[in-house]
């Protein structure tokens, strides 16, 4: 009787098939470790190899001779409700499909295991195996001794890197903490450095999130309205099934369908923890299969969310941000070069008196020392139906109302700083004026002294 066989470039081709991204190796890797319960997974990296030893359950001889079985895998067998009950922890493991990964890295690798006194090691060489012509064809060599009772995890090492393998230990952590949100009982180091957990990022707003989605499941998280701006590849939703990222792309919302996109998409960071989704996910687990009914109802699902916080946030948290922002630089900036201007028409006025014969000295115009006037400028919020701005006597200021509608028109055209100019020239020229001619007439002079700032000027044309 025949038996179908398989081809040794099987390896070569779902290795390459199955992880686009060479940081995918060691992320399923880092998962086998999460799976044996270990508490850290140290990643170690040089020009010659690669080492990941962590302090998980450890491989007897019989079991590292199954690590090496393609698309098996016992983690299925286990009880997940006793591993979660354990340590609070689902296995993220389930296709046996890891092992492949580590052939677009090196040619040879090697496994030490250590569990119940035993100490057990195996070494797979691939350009020994690429000679062969049938998978079957490879023996699998495992030996093993005695060893402390007490020690216990499993360190692989992989040497002969192929060329062009470079594993920057900056970008490789960046990546294993996008997506490895695991349990704080699990530390991830990279030459002995741990990873930050990203979900500590400064926010400005955060949203539980705890729902039961028909078809789907429960959904449970949070989503966080940031402090910073991220790169574009960082921010968005990340999506876990069973403690792990499987979505690549946080991005999985059309967030230029969104007021402010850019505002959006690049402030707002959450992780939602779905595991109805598991269905929907890629074998490689680099993704979901996009036009999976349940994905679907998802995305449709979250979209809507984000359309319905967004704008809660905007109007509020945001707002607050923004105006706390330009209630520190505006001002400042505001001080010296309306100073000047202020100066400058001054000794206009002196000198238009001295021309005319003080010709305004029966006209009921309050006595005000121009270069008192205005000591100061304000941002507060007058209300949407309070005036553009308002002077405080006490205080010779000028305070300029943040939740007036051209304040908030001239935040979104850039011309701030315009736009609180234009406020304080109103009001000295109404403070100054005893009638509208003489009022037309000095807001006129205000405007013409001297050049607008540079940095005044910008998004003026669009006012």
């Amino acid at each position: 009787m025949e038996h179908m066989r398989v081809g040794v470039s099987i390896i070569k081709q779902l290795s390459t098939a199955f992880y686009g991204r060479k940081t995918m190796v060691l992320e399923e890797l880092v998962a086998n470790s999460y799976d044996a319960s270990a508490s850290y997974a140290k990643i170690t990296t040089d020009s010659d190899s690669i080492t990941i030893l962590d302090d998980g359950e450890g491989m007897s001889p019989e079991e590292l001779t199954k690590f090496f079985y393609i698309s098996y895998t016992e983690k299925n067998k286990k009880q997940i409700k006793e591993i979660r009950d354990k340590l609070k922890r689902y296995i993220i493991g389930k296709f046996g499909i890891g092992k492949l990964s580590m052939y677009q890295l090196c040619r040879k690798f090697s496994i030490t295991s250590w569990k119940e006194g035993i100490e057990s090691v195996s070494t797979f060489d691939f350009d020994a195996f690429e000679k062969r012509e049938f998978v079957d064809e490879i023996e699998l060599n495992v030996s093993s001794v005695k060893a402390d009772p007490k020690k216990h995890g499993t360190e692989i090492k992989m040497e002969k890197l192929r060329p062009g393998i470079e594993m920057n230990a900056v970008l490789l952590r960046r990546s294993l903490s996008n997506r490895m949100f695991l349990n704080p009982d699990f530390k991830i180091f990279v030459n002995d450095l741990p990873i930050a957990s990203v979900q500590e990022l400064p926010f400005l707003a955060k949203y539980p999130i705890d729902e039961d989605l028909p078809q789907v499941g429960r959904v449970h998280g949070e989503i966080k309205f940031l402090t910073h701006v991220m790169d574009t590849d960082e921010a968005g939703i990340y999506v876990r099934v069973r403690g792990r990222v499987i979505n690549h792309d946080p991005r999985i919302v059309d967030f230029a369908r969104f007021t402010s996109p850019n505002v959006t998409g690049r402030r707002i960071w959450g992780i939602l923890d779905v595991d109805g989704l598991e269905d929907a996910i890629q074998s490689n687990r680099s993704d979901f299969v996009k036009d999976h009914h349940k994905y679907k109802i998802f995305i449709d699902w979250l979209y809507d969310l984000l359309l319905a916080l967004t704008p809660k946030f905007m109007k509020t948290d945001y707002h607050d941000m923004r105006t706390k922002q330009e209630r520190d630089t505006i001002p400042r900036a505001m001080q010296k070069d309306f100073g000047e201007r202020m100066e400058q028409f001054a000794k206009k006025i002196e000198t238009s008196k001295k021309e005319k014969g003080d010709s305004t000295k029966n006209k009921s115009v309050p006595k005000i020392d121009l270069k008192k006037l205005i000591k100061k400028f304000d941002l507060e919020n007058l209300g949407v139906e309070g005036p553009t701005a308002k002077y405080d006597e006490e205080r010779n200021a000028v305070i300029i109302n943040t939740e007036h509608p051209m304040y908030k028109q001239a935040r979104k055209r850039r011309c701030l700083e315009y736009h609180v100019m234009i406020a304080s020239i109103i009001i000295v020229a109404t403070k100054t004026s005893s009638d509208l001619n003489e009022f037309l007439e000095k807001y006129e002079s205000l405007i013409n002294i001297g050049e607008i700032p540079p940095k005044f000027k910008r998004g003026i044309s669009q006012k």
